[in-house]
C-alpha cells in the first residue's frame, strides 16, 4: 500500500534520531517499552523511556510513535508501510542519508509501531480524548462574599455576615475553560456524584477482571 506522509518539522529531530541512534539505545528503548503497561494516557510511556539517551528528547519519541501508531489504525495500513512513508519523507526533507540510515530508520519505526503497549496506548488514548472536550485538568476556587445590607434609613451595614462560594473550573483540550459556581451544598452533592462514580467504576473493573475486556491502567489514587 502506497503511503504519503510528510514529517511535521517539529518531529525531524525525533526521526534523525531514530535512524541514527547506536544499537544499544534502540534496544533500550525498544525494551523499555514492552516492559510497561498499557494506559489511556502516553504520558505512562513517556515515564518508561524518560531516563533513556536516545538523541531526542524522550517524551517526544513517544508522542511522535503514539501520533504514527494512531495514523496507522485510523487508515487501516500496516506498520512496514507506515515506517516505509516515514522513510521516504525524511529522505526527502534530508532529515536521513539514504542506505544504512534509511535502513535502520524503516526496520526501527516498524518494530517499535509493533510494540503492544504503544498500540493499545495509542488506541485508548485516540477513544479517551475524541469527544468535544477532553479534561486535561481541574481545580476549585473557593472565596469568601461579604453581605451587606441596607438598614431602615438606607444606611449601608456589614452585619449581614457572609457567604462562601466555590468555582469550579474545567480546563480542556479545546483551550476553553468551564467555569462552574457551586455553593457549599453543591460542592458536597458533586462529591456524593463523583464518590459514587468511582465505586462504579471499582465494579465495572471487578467484573473485568480476568476477562478480555480487562479494564487497561494502574488506578492511582493522588
Amino acid at each position: 500500500m502506497n503511503v504519503e506522509l510528510v514529517i511535521p518539522t517539529h518531529s525531524d529531530p525525533v526521526v534523525k534520531a531514530l535512524a541514527t541512534m547506536p544499537d544499544a539505545a534502540f534496544t533500550s528503548l525498544l525494551d523499555a517499552l514492552k516492559a510497561v503497561q498499557p494506559s489511556a494516557n502516553p504520558q505512562e510511556l513517556k515515564m518508561a523511556v524518560g531516563s533513556l539517551e536516545l538523541g531526542a528528547q524522550p517524551g517526544h519519541v513517544v508522542s511522535v510513535l503514539v501520533s504514527l501508531r494512531t495514523l496507522a489504525d485510523q487508515r487501516m495500513t500496516p506498520m512496514a508501510d507506515i515506517a516505509l512513508a516515514v522513510c521516504r519523507s525524511a529522505e526527502v526533507k534530508g532529515i536521513v542519508k539514504e542506505g544504512e540510515e534509511t535502513r535502520a530508520l524503516k526496520d526501527r519505526v516498524a518494530a517499535l509501531l509493533g510494540v503492544p503497549a504503544l498500540a493499545i496506548t495509542a488506541k485508548a488514548y485516540e477513544l479517551a480524548t475524541e469527544g468535544p472536550a477532553p479534561l486535561l485538568w481541574a481545580r476549585v476556587v473557593s472565596d469568601v462574599r461579604p453581605l451587606f445590607v441596607d438598614d431602615s434609613d438606607h444606611e449601608l451595614k456589614s452585619e449581614g455576615g457572609s457567604i462562601i462560594l466555590h468555582t469550579l473550573v474545567l480546563h480542556c483540550m479545546s483551550d476553553i475553560d468551564y467555569y462552574v459556581a457551586m455553593t457549599p451544598e453543591d460542592l458536597r452533592q458533586l462529591r456524593k456524584t463523583v464518590d459514587r462514580a468511582i465505586q462504579k467504576e471499582g465494579r465495572l473493573r471487578a467484573a473485568l477482571d480476568g476477562t478480555p475486556l480487562v479494564a487497561i491502567g494502574t488506578l492511582k489514587e493522588s
